[in-house]
């Protein structure tokens, strides 16, 4: 089925770029990959759409989670998005409001959540300094695309996409790379200086 996928995708758009990818980082993974192509080919854009397919079996709104998630890209709202980026130069992030989240306690330096030891090796390994820990949960956002490029650009994304975990891994009872790179993910923007915006 991929094969036949794959040939009618190349005869219908031949200057398409198509990535097969293992099932490392669920949709982490695929972002990953997705950034180093568009590093690599050296696309230039105001704004990226980090945007994956929502499946969420585990969840029992999970249906409910993606609609909302996917609002800040419905027709209405992409001018809307554009604005707020046009109108505050220091927004960096822009997601859906409800998924806006800080899991982090000041006063013991530590996340409310089982990645919180990961996320505090990362946030080392890759000089993340801020004071602002919003992100967007569900890892569905647009973000100002130099923000991107000024992060992954001297950095070896294989690297990172060959440490994230196999298969369709949750963090439930024990903490996971790809669940702190959903929250890394936004921590590129606030670690520059940029915000976190709910729309």
């Amino acid at each position: 089925m991929a094969t036949e996928i794959v040939q009618q995708v190349r005869q219908r758009f031949p200057q398409s770029f198509i990535l097969r990818s293992p099932a490392v980082g669920r949709d982490i993974g695929g972002k990953l990959l997705l950034l180093s192509l568009m590093l690599r080919l050296g696309i230039q854009s105001d704004y990226t759409l980090i945007v994956h397919d929502k499946k969420s079996p585990h969840l029992v709104d999970g249906n409910k989670w993606r609609e909302e998630l996917y609002s800040v890209f419905e027709t209405g709202k992409v001018r809307q998005v554009f604005n707020v980026f046009e109108d505050d130069d220091r927004i960096g992030v822009i997601g859906a409001s409800r998924f806006v989240t800080n899991e982090y306690v000041a006063s013991s330096d530590e996340f409310m959540c089982t990645s919180s030891p990961l996320l505090k090796e990362l946030r080392n390994e890759y000089a993340i300094a801020t004071d602002d820990y919003d992100f967007i949960a569900g890892n569905i956002f647009w973000i100002r695309s130099e923000l991107l490029s000024r992060f992954f650009g001297n950095r070896n994304i294989w690297n990172i996409h060959s440490r994230l975990e196999s298969g369709n891994t949750l963090d439930f009872s024990k903490g996971t790379r790809l669940h702190a790179w959903e929250r890394i993910f936004s921590w590129i923007a606030t670690s520059q200086g940029y915000k976190v915006y709910g729309l």
